[in-house]
């Protein structure tokens, strides 16, 4: 079930302020490093599937690679084929890349942000990459979209954090510290 916007024109307010974080499975930010190589001159867009783990705090498990026209600096996706899920995630945004721009998100960016989208991340050929979340809210008739910024972390697949688990177990420490 995709949730809606509640008005067409909402308002935009933005801060700078983090209030939550976005996990990103090391496979994907494999994927999204490897197309900044194969794709340095171009922008390009992902569409990012995981979780919602709270209000601000997100998983990135997968993605899907929309067909788009790109250029140097736009992006024109086709969205009308997206999967609302995959291997069994919801959407939960997308990444964007700005080549060898920072990494912000411009008021391009901020149009895929939506209660559908509820994330962006823009990252950059140098390998930033900056995070952020929209909530679509109504206070008292009027629409707002409020944006604020995400900590963003690569995370190891659970393989290898189990294999790493189950290594250490095998390790015993000497008892009297280190010297």
């Amino acid at each position: 079930m995709r949730r809606r916007m509640w008005g067409r024109n909402p308002k935009t307010v933005s801060t700078d302020a983090t209030v939550g974080t976005v996990r990103i499975d090391r496979k994907v930010w494999d994927v999204l490093r490897e197309l900044h190589q194969r794709l340095p001159h171009v922008e390009f867009l992902v569409v990012l599937y995981g979780r919602r783990l709270g209000s601000a705090e997100f998983t990135v498990e997968e993605f899907y690679v929309p067909p788009q026209t790109v250029t140097a600096a736009s992006v024109e996706p086709d969205m009308r084929d997206v999967p609302e899920c995959m291997a069994g995630f919801e959407q939960v945004g997308t990444y964007h890349s700005h080549v060898n721009m920072s990494v912000f998100a411009s008021g391009t960016d901020l149009r895929y942000l939506t209660s559908s989208f509820p994330i962006t991340l823009v990252g950059n050929n140098d390998g930033e990459v900056a995070g952020f979340v929209a909530e679509d809210v109504n206070v008292f008739g009027d629409n707002y979209r409020l944006v604020a910024r995400l900590e963003v972390h690569v995370e190891r697949p659970k393989e290898l954090l189990e294999a790493a688990m189950t290594a250490a177990t095998r390790i015993k420490v000497k008892k009297g510290g280190f010297k």
